[in-house]
């Protein structure tokens, strides 16, 4: 569980990402609270105000990109729903 991303760890958003994985051939990437804060702080100040949630997406694709898992030139698709003031 996160204390930080408490929109990824319900039943629906979590049943259907599991369904999306299977469906697409894709992977899940395990991301962690400390990099996923750092990197929605760092998006805010560029101007893109995500919610962690969504920050967690590009974390995820950074973090698979570096293992090799995701190659320079595949296309990826990562979707941020949430917004930063969300929940302000």
């Amino acid at each position: 569980m996160t204390a930080v991303m408490p929109s990824l760890g319900g039943n629906a958003v979590t049943l259907q990402a599991v369904e999306v994985v299977r469906r697409s051939g894709g992977r899940a990437q395990v991301v962690d609270d400390d990099t996923v804060t750092a990197e929605a702080r760092r998006l805010w100040r560029t101007g893109l105000p995500l919610e962690p949630s969504s920050a967690a997406a590009l974390v995820a694709v950074a973090d698979a990109r570096v293992s090799g898992a995701i190659q320079s030139a595949s296309l990826v698709v990562a979707v941020a729903t949430a917004h930063g003031p969300k929940g302000m």
